[in-house]
């Protein structure tokens, strides 16, 4: 049903396949070109030709192609912002580059699950275009429309639009799907209850959140309320008593649902595994569902997930085995977040599946409004997580970065080159320090003002990121002084980047203060010229200044 739905939703979308195989092409053109454009490359050249011509919603690309271009590169070229990119590998992928592709897929795979993964990507991919402003309220009572609209319009900008039946229900529905934020259903209509209306509109591969708003409160029809099809469940005397609050609640709780992050799902079980995948694409998660840990596992160690939901009983692995590895792998606590489920009456197997790193448990059988409302909780922890660690994160880039160029501090060159050095006895690599000292900074300073000056570090800062490697540490020592430390290189290779550092330097021009340049004296010393191996961290750099001041000399002797 998911699949027949979504496909509606995506037909006419366009998708490129970037592939060493003819033969994988074929079978994902085979799959998916019923219902989008498909068209196929074999290079990066050939992609870029693609782009000339086409605009593409959503790029499937080998990890690794014919030429050897890896998947990073081929990224690279894509407007991230408007194209979904999924890549597909049977290795381990450490994605540096801001460009992650929105999903990667582990190899070997089955058709029908890359099938599901083009089709919600390409879905989310559209969904993100859709200016959603209109809320539905289906209601037979005069009365109890005007009130939800009153409530509604006193904390929404949205438009209101009202249906009286089951059958406008559902029409506004089919036209308006794009444009509405949710719709609140009333049970008691004059020609069906709204149960029925939302089976129908759910049998037509539409997810928009409903929320049923009822005075019939039995734990039993609330049950079979999730169970088909609404999002969210609101008695009536919640609403006439007043409680608009509870209605911005609402409002929110949908909002919180948008996210391009797939919650992953594990479950042996066919039957259980599509029944929740279904209930979460109804509350609007993207879904990737797996019938193992060992799958699970291979789908975290290559993406970033929303969070995990986890059956304890699995075939193979079992669900504490996962949570356990899960726990182990490198990745920041909010992209290990897990809830687990089980039918076992043992309170033994709760206490360990929280022992070994469980966020939350269910037992089962539960019912539906229980396991939305977990969900909805986790979601707020992992985003408290995830602002905990942008907070932690910004907190230690202030304690390590020059607050006016951008550059490492002292402090973080200094501890990164005690690490390199002692690397460099162990392995016996090559590593190198480099001295840069501004040239008459002082006098600029003094002539043009501060503001010059600063100008003149920021923009020397701009050619040492835009010249060194991203495996170098740059910093800025002090002052007008700056240092380098080039792991893997010899003093050869830096003194050729000190060339460049030069050339660039010299021609930059400042167009209010022409007569400001930029000149560069420049000291390299190789660990293995250092003497002093009771202090070789002192001793290095003390070697490296020394020849910067010697250039300095002989820069002065030239004139």
């Amino acid at each position: 049903m998911i699949k027949h739905g979504l496909s509606k939703l995506i037909s006419g979308c366009s998708i490129a396949v970037v592939s060493s195989s003819s033969v994988q092409a074929g079978i994902v053109k085979s799959l998916i070109d019923t219902f989008c454009n498909v068209m196929t490359a074999f290079s990066v050249d050939e992609l870029e030709q693609l782009l000339e011509q086409y605009q593409f919603d959503l790029v499937i690309c080998d990890r690794r192609l014919s030429d050897g271009t890896k998947a990073e590169e081929v990224i690279k070229i894509l407007p991230k912002s408007t194209i979904k990119i999924i890549a597909t590998s049977d290795e381990e992928i450490d994605w540096e580059d801001p460009k992650y592709p929105d999903f990667v897929l582990p190899k070997p795979f089955d058709k029908e699950f890359l099938a599901d993964i083009v089709l919600q990507f390409l879905n989310l991919k559209k969904e993100a275009y859709k200016r959603r402003n209109k809320i539905l309220i289906v209601d037979d009572s005069p009365t109890s429309r005007a009130q939800l609209r009153s409530i509604f319009q006193s904390i929404s900008d949205a438009e209101v639009l009202e249906a009286k039946t089951g059958m406008e229900a559902i029409e506004k529905i089919e036209s308006s799907e794009a444009e509405l934020k949710f719709v609140t259903m009333d049970l008691y209509l004059p020609d069906m209850d709204g149960l029925e209306v939302t089976q129908r509109i759910r049998k037509k591969g539409i997810y928009i959140p409903i929320f049923m708003i009822t005075s019939e409160i039995d734990p039993k029809f609330v049950e079979e309320a999730f169970e088909k099809g609404i999002t969210f469940y609101m008695p009536k005397s919640d609403i006439t008593s007043g409680k608009a609050h509870l209605m911005e609640k609402l409002v929110n709780f949908v909002r919180a649902t948008q996210t391009q992050l797939p919650i992953l799902l594990i479950e042996d079980s066919s039957f259980m595994r599509s029944l929740l995948a279904t209930q979460l694409h109804i509350q609007g998660y993207p879904v990737v569902s797996v019938s193992s840990a060992e799958e699970g596992l291979k789908i975290v160690k290559l993406n970033k997930i929303l969070l995990t939901i986890t059956n304890l009983n699995l075939t193979g692995k079992s669900g504490i085995d996962f949570v356990r590895e899960l726990q182990k792998l490198k990745k920041p606590g909010y992209e290990k977040i897990v809830m687990v489920y089980t039918s076992s009456v043992n309170p033994l197997v709760t206490f360990e599946a929280f022992y070994s790193g469980a966020s939350d448990f269910l037992k089962a059988p539960f019912n539906m409004c229980d396991f939305y409302i977990r969900v909805y909780n986790l979601i707020r922890l992992r985003e408290t997580l995830y602002q905990l660690e942008l907070s932690r994160k910004k907190m230690y880039d202030l304690s390590v970065q020059d607050e006016l160029t951008g550059l490492y501090n002292r402090r973080y060159f200094i501890e990164n080159l005690k690490n390199a050095v002692e690397r460099a006895k162990r392995t016996g690599e090559s590593l190198t320090v480099m001295m840069i000292d501004l040239n008459h900074f002082k006098q600029i300073n003094d002539v043009y003002g501060h503001h010059v000056g600063d100008a003149v570090l920021k923009t020397f800062s701009k050619i040492l990121r835009e010249t060194l490697r991203k495996a170098d540490v740059v910093a800025r020592y002090g002052g007008d002084e700056f240092t380098v430390l080039l792991s893997g290189s010899k003093g050869e290779a830096c003194r050729e980047v000190a060339n460049r550092l030069r050339e660039r330097a010299s021609a930059v021009k400042f167009k209010e203060h022409p007569d400001v340049k930029i000149s560069i004296s420049v000291g390299c010393a190789e660990l293995k010229e250092v003497k002093d191996h009771t202090n070789p961290i002192d001793a290095i750099l003390k070697l490296a200044d020394n020849r910067m001041y010697e250039d300095k000399k002989r820069q002065k002797a030239s004139r």
